[in-house]
């Protein structure tokens, strides 16, 4: 090999894609045996079509090569017209699923493969009977092979869309497990043609399955491998009764699966033997012998590695705790709470005894001069022993001459200085040189204590995060794990995967559903998800509020209120800029409340825009999470510390409407007045508060108002108001609409006619009206 050979061939093995190329040929080799498999797999006296099926569903990359294994498998089982049948078959879905790759949305579409499958299989006989001559059972089992072909399909394509959870393992429901049961099954078939002395490995390895599954999922998991292996093992060894043994034993395996692995294992061998006794034919034996091989290696394996393998195969959907945990888990957020509280008492705690023992500054000059310039000079006993007092005060007024942001020269130096130090300009030069330095640590330290004040609020902060938390689970009067495991079916008949639901129903009898879900397909109707959920539940919910995170994806149905909220906004930028800084959001937290938040960053245009999203940003989405507006305050107020250099300030203006009281809750840090209209009388309200952002302790100020069908809130800035806000008022009074976007879109325009010239700001207006 040449030289250049050989640097290419280090190239390519150092190359990151290494891991890439050497998936991509382990999925061909795995698409090649499983495409044999499949040509094996023969039902009904060598009908095959399930070597069509894999290759109508298997990714297009990998077709070519289970085309060829497929080949393989027909050419050494079948003769050679049926081979050329099924070769052409496959040849025909690998280019169907070629082209249909190319499109998204019928790439994803599970009708797809399974009609192609059908049609090629179908196309396949009908040429055939044109050759040969059609006849009616020739007909039929073409008919019978292009079903089976579609059915299994359908079974493979579902198997090859599951994936694993974000936190690893798999949360099958039943539809899955019968998918990859089916599909295993398909392929164990292939070993069916193998036998020794009677004994078929398929049975056997069929036998254990069903052992495995009714352990792990009971009844239900028993039941579909002991029907699903039945069924394809049964058909495939010229043994139809197989299926009945196989699915009671399975149900019964399952039943008895809480008594432990030997019960489990015993009960369907046990079912085997009755099986064996009734038909009393030597192949009913061999299938008793094989399930009693399948219970002696189910029961050798170690508890601990078949408990490993149930936590990564198995899991379902987890569902709230029951009531009687509830005050446990109240108690455990509590303990949490005060732990962590305590880790801020200890950082002040400590943060003050340090301040405490660190020396004076003016003193730490000192003694840095006199070490670097005055421990050498032959006049140190003289100024620092019989002079002490004089040449202490002597520095003392060269340290309030440098403060004032003067730098030292030697023309400065006072007696008695000036008279007898020999050292005058190493003197002033190290004084200009080590009170810089201790300006700058100064800088640092206060850096350092801001960040450690900022730190110790973020401890306090989750304190109070713990506590909202631990308020909201123990003002829950009850978790419904039958409503939560019935909206679980309805999500997966809706083909969303579903990794825990919790229902709660709080001291109000309302209820909040949420459901932890995987990736939520586009086709998936929303409005028909939650017909079916509120039918299952039994309860009117509105559409889900969805937060989409990298791991997960939270679905949360709140119940539908009977009052709601009209709403309307409208903003006009200073000054016709591009950038409003003004920043709203309204939203219903999943409670029954709908919140609305305006704030109000310091200044105009793109910073003060950048400063009012992301307070408004951090403060919803901490509220959607289910905190209390004060826990979300704090924490978006230490947000805003830390964000820059700069200061960063924004005000924040909340009102909290319950959709079934129609009680208003006005939380205010800083933000501008707002109205309410109650029938005919309007009142101005106006709560002072500090805005987020400036000091580390910062509240909200509240008020309250029970509002009824017709009342009107008016949130605006402070752009809106100027110096005057009576013309509001006034024009709340007399509004007469129905529209609270044409109300916002009103006062925004009057406003912008009575602006005060040489007063510049941004505007928003936001109108809510009670319906």
């Amino acid at each position: 090999m040449e030289k250049a050979d050989v640097k290419n061939v280090r190239v390519i093995l150092q190359s990151k894609e290494l891991p890439e190329i050497i998936k991509i040929a382990i999925f061909q080799v795995v698409s090649l045996i499983f495409g044999l498999a499949a040509a094996r797999a023969q039902i009904f006296g060598g009908l095959s079509p399930f070597a069509v099926a894999f290759v109508a569903t298997v990714p297009s990359k990998y077709a070519l090569a289970a085309v060829i294994g497929g080949s393989v498998g027909s050419l050494a089982t079948v003769s050679a017209s049926t081979a050329v049948q099924s070769i052409a078959a496959m040849a025909a879905a690998a280019a169907i699923n070629t082209t249909v790759s190319r499109f998204i949305s019928l790439r994803e579409n599970r009708i797809i493969a399974p009609c192609v499958a059908s049609i090629c299989c179908l196309a396949s006989g009908i040429t055939t009977m044109l050759a040969v001559g059609f006849t009616l059972n020739g007909t039929m089992l073409f008919v019978c092979e292009a079903v089976l072909a579609g059915g299994a399909a359908y079974f493979i394509k579902r198997t090859m869309e599951i994936k694993p959870m974000p936190t690893g393992g798999f949360c099958l429901s039943n539809q899955e497990t019968a998918c990859v049961i089916i599909t295993a099954c398909i392929f164990v078939m292939s070993l069916s043609v193998f036998s020794v002395k009677g004994f078929v490995p398929a049975r056997l390895l069929s036998a254990f399955v069903i052992i495995l599954f009714a352990c792990f999922s009971r009844e239900t998991g028993g039941s579909i491998a002991g029907i699903c292996a039945g069924v394809c093992v049964g058909f495939a060894t010229n043994n139809p009764t197989l299926a009945a043994t196989f699915a009671l034993g399975g149900l019964l395996a399952g039943i008895f699966s809480p008594l432990g692995r030997l019960a489990c294992s015993g009960a369907f061998v046990v079912v085997c033997g009755v099986s064996a006794l009734v038909s009393n034919e030597v192949q009913a034996v061999s299938v008793l012998i094989e399930a009693a091989i399948a219970c002696v290696i189910f029961c050798a394996i170690p508890p601990q590695k078949l408990e490993m393998l149930k936590k990564y195969a198995i899991k379902t959907p987890t569902p709230a705790p029951e009531d009687s945990n509830t005050n446990a888990v109240v108690m455990k957020l509590n303990n949490a709470a005060t732990a962590i509280n305590g880790v801020s008492d200890y950082i002040e705690k400590v943060s003050c005894s340090l301040n405490r023992l660190a020396e004076p500054e003016n003193e730490a000059v000192f003694l840095r001069v006199r070490e670097e310039v005055c421990s050498n000079c032959g006049l140190l006993t003289h100024c620092w022993s019989n002079c002490n007092k004089e040449t202490q005060q002597a520095f003392n007024e060269l340290v309030d001459i440098i403060k004032n942001d003067e730098c030292l020269s030697t023309d400065m130096l006072s007696e008695p200085l000036s008279g007898r130090c020999i050292r005058a300009y190493e003197l002033t030069s190290s004084f200009n040189k080590h009170y810089l330095n201790m300006v700058a640590k100064r800088g640092t330290a206060q850096r350092i204590s801001q960040i450690r004040e900022v730190v110790s609020d973020q401890f306090e902060s989750v304190s109070d995060l713990l506590k909202s938390m631990a308020k909201s689970v123990g003002q829950t009067v009850s978790f419904e794990p039958e409503l939560s495991r019935l909206a679980s079916e309805v999500c997966e008949s809706f083909d969303i995967r579903v990794y825990a639901v919790s229902c709660l129903v709080n001291e109000l009898g309302r209820m909040s559903l949420s459901i932890q879900t995987g990736e939520i397909k586009p086709t998936v109707n929303k409005t028909q998800l939650t017909r079916a959920i509120s039918k299952a539940c039994d309860r009117e919910l509105d559409l889900p509020c969805i937060v989409e995170n990298p791991e997960y994806t939270l679905m949360t149905f709140s119940q539908r209120a009977s009052i709601k909220v009209k709403l309307g906004a409208a903003q006009i930028p200073c000054k016709e800029g591009e950038y409003c800084g003004d920043y709203f959001e309204c939203f219903e937290d999943g409670n029954g409340h709908e919140v609305i938040i305006l704030s109000d960053g310091m200044g105009t245009g793109d910073r003060a825009a950048v400063d009012a999203a992301l307070a408004t940003e951090i403060f919803s989405s901490l509220v959607k999470a289910g905190l209390g507006f004060d826990c979300a305050l704090r924490l978006t107020n230490s947000a805003l510390l830390v964000k820059g250099i700069d200061e960063s300030l924004s005000t924040l203006d909340v009102v909290s409407i319950d959709l079934f009281s129609g009680k208003a809750e006005f939380s205010k840090a800083g933000g501008a007045m707002s109205f309410v209209r109650k029938k005919n009388k309007v009142a101005a309200l106006e709560l002072s508060a500090l805005p987020a952002g400036i000091l580390r302790e910062v509240n909200f100020e509240k008020a309250y108002a029970n509002l009824e069908t017709g009342d009107i809130v008016v949130m605006v800035s402070d752009g809106i108001i100027g110096n005057d806000h009576s013309w509001i008022m006034e024009e709340l009074k007399i509004w007469r609409g129905n529209s609270a976007q044409e109300l916002a879109q009103r006062i925004s325009e009057m406003a912008r006619r009575q602006k005060v010239k040489g007063r510049q700001d941004d505007m928003t207006v936001i109108c809510a009206i009670i319906d």
